[in-house]
């Protein structure tokens, strides 16, 4: 008897630690599209630069330091306000040679990164230009731009997905044994 309990908790801890792992999988790649967990330890540890936010009545304005050169190459930013949940973001960058671009990049209401480096085409920008508002996403507002050598990750948002999909599983395996329950005793009646 002792031994069948045994492995009945062995499977209830094997079962559950599926549920985490399947959970974590889920939000992790929906929210950040990424899987592998030491991203989230480097976003954490990372040396951010947060960049001024310049705006008037038509763009948003974002200076670029020259100094960091490609180490830190990728820049984040939450689009805090859009009549829309996900668009297109229109930007144009700035070099000392003129403008490079317009480029478009494809954001979400919460925390966007893109790869700066990427679109920068071996030239180095030093200001980036973003249109208040664009014909698919209305008005926008964007708050704290950050330059760093990683991608950073929005783990507020992954955390509650993550919850909410253990949540879905506690309260199946509560259909479950609620099932099972009245089965076994309706077979006895």
């Amino acid at each position: 008897m002792r031994i069948l309990k045994e492995r009945i908790k062995k499977r209830l801890l094997v079962k559950w630690l599926e549920y985490m792992a399947a959970a974590y999988l889920l939000a992790s790649w929906g929210v950040n599209g990424v899987l592998n967990p030491f991203h989230y330890i480097h976003s954490i540890t990372m040396q951010r630069h947060v960049l001024e936010i310049q705006s008037d009545a038509e763009r948003f304005c974002i200076e670029l330091p020259q100094d960091l050169g490609t180490e830190a190459s990728f820049l984040s930013f939450e689009v805090t306000d859009a009549q829309r949940y996900a668009f297109a973001l229109p930007l144009t960058g700035s070099t000392s040679d003129g403008e490079a671009g317009p480029y478009s990049v494809d954001v979400w209401k919460g925390w966007n990164t893109f790869d700066l480096a990427r679109l920068q085409d071996q030239s180095v920008w030093n200001k980036i230009t973003i249109p208040k508002i664009s014909p698919e996403s209305g008005e926008i507002m964007l708050d704290t731009v950050i330059l760093s050598k990683y991608r950073k990750m929005d783990s507020k948002k992954m955390l509650s997905i993550f919850v909410s999909f253990l949540f879905l599983a506690a309260f199946w395996e509560s259909v479950w044994w609620i099932k099972e329950r009245y089965a076994q005793s309706s077979d006895h009646h």
